[in-house]
């Protein structure tokens, strides 16, 4: 049996995270419900470990059999049909992955040709942002028997339980008239039959199928009208009695049904078995449409189609939008729902635009967020902010050249500035517009110390400077040896250019002025005495 009892979510989010660990080639399953408790097993989550083996066996099977161009189903009478269902199925265990944007774009460049295929079709793309004006207004043309409200496959065909209840759905979660919702009830109220169920078009037996279906449909409205209470409360009697011999397909749709208006149930426990049972090695249940459904069905069990998952996300800033898109292999969409945030464990916006992360706190795997200075992050809290404008991995706070990227934080003269940002790179008080030829020897910039004999133009007056040249005429002559002698006795008063030219001792490291041992060594130079 697959027995339940109640866990709190943090323990299955956890155990999520491991199973995403296990498969990182594809989405794998994670949601936030919040305070709903979860269903699971007695036997430290077996039960819930065995569906959702099932699920991520079923899954790739499902997504194996897509076709090249998005779709799904053998031929082109049943790839609408298919397709729609598939797509539900991958969305509502939030498989936000390249096969579910395929269908979707597939549906979206594709005509539904009735009332069954419109109507699946303003289901599966609500949520994408579609403009769905015209497929609405179709389904209103096509209403048939307006006495009863009910709609045919097209207008050319008698009312039926199945087309009414498709309308219902895709006029419920488009929220859009609301007339015409309440003249769907009024018919299926008043085309259930005795035994709680609904049948094909002017049949007089149930077919378990059908009403598990609407069943299905009428427990997601969460509708406080006292017919769809009356009629749940008459259908749950009817899919109840269905037997474990029925087909894969019926089964699931009915465990789907009760769950949804009854949640978890022995019955539902039972079926969930056989169906287990059922599931070929390969994954799948005989076909794609049947998988789907048992696909839903687990999905719906493992709490992973919470409504508020399909919803929009919120996201105001379209650049935002963009971003995450990309992240997720779907560049060709703009809307993001809740659901899809669910992925993200991580943002990098340095080098965006981005000025807005409203929306983002749907994403309740999201830990961190790099942004530039620019982006307002007062809407995002409980997740760790990293500013850093220029994507050099230095924070904005520590960085010293915070608009331009410098990893290696290289800063020659240790003021406030890095190098790639600093005016002054040697701090020698002198920029390259001011005339400093080399920013980074802060020996080296106008009217700087000459060092006279050493090959290096310090002042940068084009040349070095000869050693004993006092007067600067370019020659060691007598003449410098006797404005040496009269600077030392006082006579006459050297300026700073002609004494550092006779400042010779000590060799390679003058004191910066004149005495008798620099004027004996000037008298060498001369003499040529070495």
């Amino acid at each position: 049996m697959n027995s339940f009892q109640v866990v709190d979510v943090n323990v299955y989010k956890k155990w999520r995270q491991e199973m995403r660990m296990k498969k990182s080639n594809r989405r794998k399953f994670c949601c936030s419900i919040g305070a709903v408790l979860l269903v699971v097993s007695n036997n430290l989550l077996s039960d819930v470990v065995a569906n959702r083996a099932a699920l991520e066996n079923a899954i790739p099977w499902i997504e194996s059999q897509q076709n090249a161009d998005g779709s799904w189903g053998a031929n082109d009478n049943i790839h609408y049909l298919i397709t729609t269902n598939v797509v539900e199925a991958l969305k509502k265990s939030g498989e936000y992955n390249v096969a579910y944007y395929a269908g979707i774009a597939w549906l979206e460049n594709h005509q539904a040709s009735n009332v069954d295929f419109v109507s699946r079709k303003i289901t599966s793309l609500n949520d994408r942002g579609n403009n769905l004006v015209d497929d609405l207004n179709y389904l209103q043309i096509a209403k048939q028997e307006p006495a009863q409200d009910g709609w045919g496959i097209s207008e050319n065909y008698k009312s039926s339980a199945l087309d009414t209840v498709l309308v219902l759905n895709a006029l419920s979660v488009s929220g859009s008239n609301v007339s015409g919702q309440t003249g769907a009830i009024n018919f299926l109220s008043t085309n259930q039959l005795a035994d709680g169920g609904w049948s094909l078009v002017n049949a007089s037996v149930s077919d378990p199928w059908i009403s598990a279906y609407v069943h299905t449909i009428l427990a997601s409205l969460n509708s406080s009208n006292a017919l769809v209470t009356t009629m749940l409360t008459n259908s749950t009697s009817f899919i109840l009695a269905t037997p474990d011999t029925s087909s894969s397909l019926v089964l699931a749709q009915t465990a789907l049904a009760l769950f949804k208006s009854q949640e978890l149930s022995v019955r539902v426990d039972q079926i969930i078995t056989v169906l287990l049972s059922r599931q070929s090695v390969a994954g799948d249940w005989s076909d794609v449409y049947t998988t789907s459904v048992v696909t839903r069905m687990l999905s719906a069990v493992l709490g992973m189609d919470a409504n508020n998952l399909q919803q929009s996300a919120g996201i105001t800033d379209q650049s935002l939008r963009s971003i995450i898109n990309a992240q997720l292999g779907n560049n060709a969409f703009d809307n993001i729902v809740q659901g899809e945030l669910l992925d993200i464990t991580s943002l990098d916006l340095r080098s965006s635009d981005v000025l807005s992360l409203v929306g983002l706190s749907g994403a309740t795997n999201l830990t961190v967020v790099q942004v530039n200075a620019s982006t307002d992050t007062s809407s995002l809290v409980g997740v760790t902010i990293i500013v850093d404008s220029d994507s050099d991995g230095i924070v904005e706070a520590t960085d010293n050249c915070p608009l331009i990227s410098n990893p290696a934080q290289a800063n020659l003269d240790g003021d406030a500035f890095g190098d790639v940002c600093d005016s002054d790179i040697d701090g020698d008080g002198f920029t390259v517009a001011q005339g400093d030829w080399n920013d980074f020897d802060n020996t080296l910039y106008p009217g700087a110390p000459e060092i006279c004999g050493d090959g290096i133009d310090q002042d940068g007056d084009g040349s070095d400077m000869v050693c004993g040249d006092v007067n600067g005429d370019g020659q060691i002559a007598l003449a410098d040896i006797l404005l040496s002698q009269q600077h030392l006795l006082g006579n006459l008063t050297l300026d700073a250019e002609s004494i550092a030219r006779g400042d010779l001792y000590p060799a390679n490291a003058p004191d910066g002025q004149i005495t008798i041992s620099d004027i004996l060594l000037l008298q060498q130079l001369v003499l040529g005495v070495q």
